[in-house]
């Protein structure tokens, strides 16, 4: 697996009230001489038992922040962050020396946390997250895992994702509004924006639409897209005519 195999795909979220794009997620994706294009699962755990997942993860903030910075300044980028980043030690030094590098403002940029990632390195992940204060924390997949609501409390996160498994049960055959309206409330509780992952039907737009959700991503909104396919405003690239 080399970098030059490698490419980032984005995938976009809107404001949910008024259907605004307002960034995009950077999504890692492997082109594989025999098997074609690979999504994070399928390859992310044998590289990091590889010991590459930490190259990876640096390539990708690299990647994201340069193409980001060439979109329109309302537009942010979002990159996932894996356990290993974490134990590094050096995550908040290298996102600085990135965005340096890149000459991107920190308020375009959210690192995100799975609540495994979090909670299983707590301690350090407390320490690391409260030295990146510049830049958005988002935990990510809300709801999939074990987190406790009362940790939430204690750390400084700016943006929580609801997992799309809860979105998945928005609509009228098994309807988990109450579970959902309950972690918005008390998201906003603490001062934080919510974002539902995996919206792909209106009804279920329209029902966190009602709730007071912040903002959505799903294929409902628009699949990942490479960089080459997005334009300065976040739009389709245009094509030049020779």
């Amino acid at each position: 697996m080399r970098t030059g195999q490698l490419h980032l795909a984005f995938q976009p979220y809107h404001e949910v009230a008024t259907g605004t794009m307002v960034g995009y997620e950077a999504l890692v994706r492997w082109d594989h001489p025999r098997d074609g294009v690979l999504e994070p699962a399928s390859f992310l755990p044998l590289a990091e038992d590889a010991g590459l997942l930490e190259g990876i993860d640096r390539w990708v903030l690299g990647e994201a922040c340069r193409h980001a910075r060439d979109w329109d300044s309302a537009l942010a980028v979002s990159v996932n962050v894996s356990p290993g980043r974490l134990r590094a030690g050096d995550l908040c030094r290298h996102t600085v020396d990135v965005l340096g590098q890149t000459d991107l403002d920190p308020g375009r940029l959210t690192l995100e946390l799975s609540e495994r990632t979090l909670f299983d390195d707590e301690p350090d992940a407390f320490e690391t997250i409260c030295e990146i204060a510049d830049v958005g924390v988002a935990l990510d997949d809300f709801g999939a895992g074990y987190a406790s609501l009362g940790h939430l409390r204690r750390l400084p996160l700016t943006q929580l994702k609801i997992d799309r498994s809860l979105v998945a049960a928005l609509g009228p055959e098994n309807d988990d509004s109450p579970i959902v309206a309950a972690v918005i409330s008390f998201a906003h509780a603490l001062g934080l924006s919510v974002t539902a992952e995996g919206i792909e039907r209106p009804v279920q737009l329209q029902r966190l639409a009602a709730l007071g959700c912040d903002f959505g991503q799903g294929f409902l909104f628009g699949e990942p897209k490479p960089a080459a396919a997005i334009g300065r405003n976040g739009g389709p690239a245009r094509r030049h005519r020779r």
